[in-house]
C-alpha cells in the first residue's frame, strides 16, 4: 500500500491509500497466503505460546485427576506427572495456533468488509470461524 498525503478537512490532515499494483496482479494465492501469515506471525506466536503454557500448567492436574477417577492407589504421587504430554502437544499447540492465530485474521477481514455491523457481532462471528477453523486439525 501506498500512503499519500490529501487535503486538509476541518483542520485534519485526509490520507489517501492507494494498493501498489504490481504487487495485487502478481501476486497468487500462495504469496498471499505466505503475505497474510507473515502479517499474523505475532497473532500465531501468542497462540502457540500460550496453548503451551496452558498444557505445561494444567497437564498434572489432569493426570491426577483421571488417576483418581480410575481409583489408582496412591493418586497423588508426582511420578509421571508429565507422562503423555507430548501427544497433548502434538494436538493442542495447533489447535491454539489455528483458532486465535484465524480469529484475528478473521476479525480484520470482517471488520472491513462489514464496517456497519456492530463488532461485538463481528468478533463473535470471529470466534465461531476461528474454532471451526481449529477444529479441522483436531477433527478432520
Amino acid at each position: 500500500f501506498v500512503i499519500r498525503g490529501g487535503g486538509e478537512k476541518k483542520g485534519a490532515v485526509a490520507a489517501t491509500v492507494e494498493e501498489d499494483e504490481s504487487t495485487t496482479k502478481e501476486a497468487g494465492p500462495i504469496q498471499l497466503f505466505v503475505k497474510t501469515l507473515k502479517e499474523a506471525r505475532r497473532h500465531l506466536m501468542a497462540a502457540g505460546v500460550a496453548r503451551c503454557v496452558s498444557i505445561f500448567t494444567m497437564y498434572p492436574m489432569d493426570t491426577i485427576k483421571t488417576r483418581m477417577q480410575m481409583e489408582q492407589a496412591n493418586a497423588l504421587r508426582l511420578t509421571g506427572l508429565y507422562k503423555g504430554v507430548a501427544g497433548s502437544l502434538f494436538g493442542q499447540v495447533p489447535y491454539g495456533v489455528l483458532t486465535f492465530g484465524s480469529y484475528e485474521m478473521y476479525k480484520t477481514t470482517l471488520l472491513n468488509a462489514l464496517p456497519n455491523v456492530k463488532p461485538v457481532l463481528v468478533y463473535a462471528l470471529s470466534a465461531v470461524l476461528g474454532d471451526i477453523t481449529g477444529s479441522g486439525w483436531l477433527c478432520p
